[in-house]
């Protein structure tokens, strides 16, 4: 008796010690998930505000390039029209001058000729053939 007794009590005790021991590795485990899931929640959540902040920052650097590409070709543009604006004001000047000067030409050379052809006239008359 004094034998099965100390046995009782060695599985007793072997069985308590078993279920202390599973008792604390499901509660174990069950911290580990916890913290597990918690980790991986964390993580996500951290991966999402990082990808949110990511986005957010392409988005704000293709703002800037966009709003500087447009800034760019508007100053071009105003560049192109401005140049434009001179090259035309330039041509018109130009032929302003090319036509004075034409024109300033072909007075001289009018007055040159009516000049020569009084001097043609009065040297016929001189010579009695004259007209009339």
């Amino acid at each position: 008796m004094s034998t099965e007794s100390q046995w009782e009590r060695h599985w007793m005790s072997a069985e308590s010690l078993w279920e202390r021991r599973l008792k604390s590795a499901e509660s174990l485990r069950g911290k580990h998930w916890m913290s597990a899931e918690s980790l991986w929640e964390r993580r996500w959540m951290s991966a999402e505000s990082l990808r949110g902040r990511h986005w957010m920052s392409a988005e704000s650097q293709w703002e800037r390039h966009w709003m500087s590409a447009e800034s760019l070709w508007e100053k071009r543009l105003k560049s192109a029209e401005s140049l434009r604006g001179r090259h035309w004001m330039s041509a018109e000047s130009q032929w302003e001058r090319h036509w004075m000067s034409a024109e300033s030409l072909w007075e001289k050379r009018l007055k040159s000729a009516e000049s020569l052809r009084g001097k043609h006239w009065m040297s016929a008359e001189s010579c009695g053939r004259g007209p009339g």
